[in-house]
């Protein structure tokens, strides 16, 4: 990864856990689970996000292990 892919990494991790704090709001719950349950198979989530890259033409996609360490992967 290159530093400017790093920093828009980083950025768009903290955005990322920015929001999901929204989500602890009991005021939001109602959206949550909606979230939640809109798909019965828990993948089909990630299944779209990589069709939706796909559809915007994206080469490579990456993802995050537990430990917040990304690894790059190709779109062949």
């Amino acid at each position: 990864m290159n530093q400017e892919e790093e920093l828009y990494f980083k950025v768009l991790s903290k955005q990322g856990r920015e929001a999901w704090t929204i989500f602890k709001n009991p005021m939001y719950r109602g959206a949550l689970e909606i979230a939640q349950n809109l798909y019965k198979d828990k993948a089909h989530f990630v299944y779209e996000l990589l069709h939706n890259a796909d559809n915007q033409g994206a080469t490579h996609f990456w993802l995050t292990n537990a430990n917040g360490q990304p690894k790059r992967m190709a779109n062949n």
